[in-house]
């Protein structure tokens, strides 16, 4: 048996959790300190109602806002740890990312998003008690009230589409299928970003409409800032906060950012992703057929993050991903082997995956281009329960021979980066129906990596017989 994994966090009780430094990178703010929750409600009523006007829809109840502790927030995360991972939590996933790269090291996923969390998080939306839960009553209040602006956006969502039951529904059918998953959290997360930013643009501007050049500025921002990496996301955050005058507020959101830089890039690149790369994909899915196309993603969401990393992809007839499975691998292992995790990276898993391994020298945004044109994947891992070995099966698919090649050469580096005292072990033999290449990337552990036609495969296992299992 083996547990769904999430790849970049969990919606399931806690849906949008707004992070402070990402709002403060947008925006330097004025110091008026709204201390007290009945004070932010109040400053919640007109914002209701600019945000109503500009999402395009009516609230059809209240929307209650509440203080919420840390510790309060803390115990809602340690219960949809237990209800998402089950009683080992989530250490099969992230043994399953060790294997993989994506993660250096073993980490408590479960600390760790808490420490995430604790630093960054500002409020959230609790589609549960259907209510607007603030963690911090000390906030500025032009930060206040984007974030305000945020969460009601996400009030508006549950209202008219239930969030709840949008990114809890198929659940059984999604089964080792994150990477659709994901693309739905994007289309929550984005869609309140994207109403934030404008609402941001309408109160300093004083418009009532965006004008042409507004549309195109809001949508090179965001994109600029989605494709930011780790580093200078940290920077530019530092940047902002450097800005704003000296306060204790100010001091603690330096400390803040300052977290983040002990927390894996996967992770945390992962998270911010989410936010923003969905809301350049709601955003030019709002230019082409306005608030209405963005609310029928509601009912018939992203299919993958390929999709939101490429909205043409998305609108009109839509590029669906290859569904990628591999039945006749269990067959091909003994009865001691267990599958232990099974997901689909998809292409913004991938991307990030390359992005903890480059060679940033080389310059470019070369791990999106080598992640685009992803067309599906599903990995698979298992550990022997005799031996203690394990073993990972990871099989991709591309748009093209060409585009499978670019991946291939973008592991290879990978490879190198990762495993400095590789050797090469062995090779296919001549004649064979896949061509493949082994090394031995530390001792006792083989990498095997094949490229045919459109499809690329990875074997990486500490069990030396384990490596024929598939593509021989």
């Amino acid at each position: 048996m083996y547990r769904k994994a999430r790849m970049y966090g969990f919606k399931w009780r806690i849906c949008a959790l707004c992070f402070l430094a990402g709002s403060l990178a947008c925006h330097v703010l004025a110091q008026d300190m709204p201390r007290h929750v009945a004070l932010a409600s109040k400053r919640c009523d007109r914002i209701k109602t600019e945000v109503a006007k500009l999402r395009g829809l009516r609230f059809t109840q209240n929307v209650a806002m509440v203080a919420q502790s840390f510790d309060s927030l803390a115990a809602q995360i340690s219960e949809s740890f237990k209800t998402e991972y089950g009683e080992h939590g989530a250490a099969d996933f992230v043994s399953a990312m060790v294997k993989i790269g994506a993660l250096k090291k073993p980490i408590d996923m479960e600390k760790t998003i808490l420490s995430f969390v604790k630093s960054q998080a500002a409020a959230h939306y609790d589609t549960k008690g259907k209510q607007y839960c603030l963690l911090m009553t000390n906030m500025p209040a032009q930060l206040l009230d984007g974030i305000s602006s945020h969460e009601l956006c996400h009030a508006l969502q549950d209202q008219h589409f239930d969030l709840r039951t949008f990114l809890r529904q198929d659940k059984r059918r999604e089964f080792g299928m994150g990477d659709r998953t994901t693309a739905k959290q994007c289309l929550v997360e984005g869609d309140a970003t994207l109403v934030m930013t404008l609402w941001r643009f309408v109160r300093e501007t004083g418009k009532t409409t965006l004008p042409a050049w507004a549309e195109t500025m809001i949508t090179a921002t965001l994109r600029t800032q989605a494709n930011m990496d780790f580093k200078d996301m940290i920077a530019m955050m530092d940047a902002s906060v450097s800005l704003l005058p000296e306060s204790q507020f100010n001091r603690d959101m330096l400390e803040a950012t300052k977290e983040l830089t002990n927390l894996p890039p996967y992770l945390v690149e992962g998270m911010f992703g989410i936010y923003l790369h969905g809301a350049v994909m709601v955003q030019e899915v709002r230019v082409d057929g306005g608030w209405r196309a963005v609310d029928a993603l509601f009912k018939n969401p992203p299919d993958s993050t390929e999709q939101v990393l490429h909205p043409r992809k998305l609108l009109g007839l839509r590029d669906l991903p290859t569904p990628v499975e591999l039945p006749e691998l269990e067959k091909g292992l003994g009865e001691s082997w267990g599958l232990v995790d099974r997901d689909t990276m998809g292409e913004l898993g991938i991307r990030l995956l390359l992005r903890v391994w480059r060679n940033k020298k080389l310059g470019g945004n070369r791990p999106a281009s080598a992640a685009a044109g992803w067309d599906g994947d599903q990995y698979y891992y298992f550990q022997n329960r005799k031996t203690d070995k394990d073993l990972l099966v990871w099989k991709t698919v591309w748009d093209s021979p060409g585009e499978a090649a670019e991946f291939t050469l973008a592991y290879r580096m990978l490879i190198r980066r990762r495993f400095p005292e590789s050797r090469k072990a062995w090779r296919s033999k001549k004649g064979s129906m896949f061509k493949y290449q082994v090394w031995e990337v530390s001792p006792g552990r083989f990498l095997k990596l094949i490229q045919k036609d459109a499809m690329v495969g990875i074997v990486d296992s500490t069990d030396r017989t384990a490596i024929g299992v598939m593509w021989e």
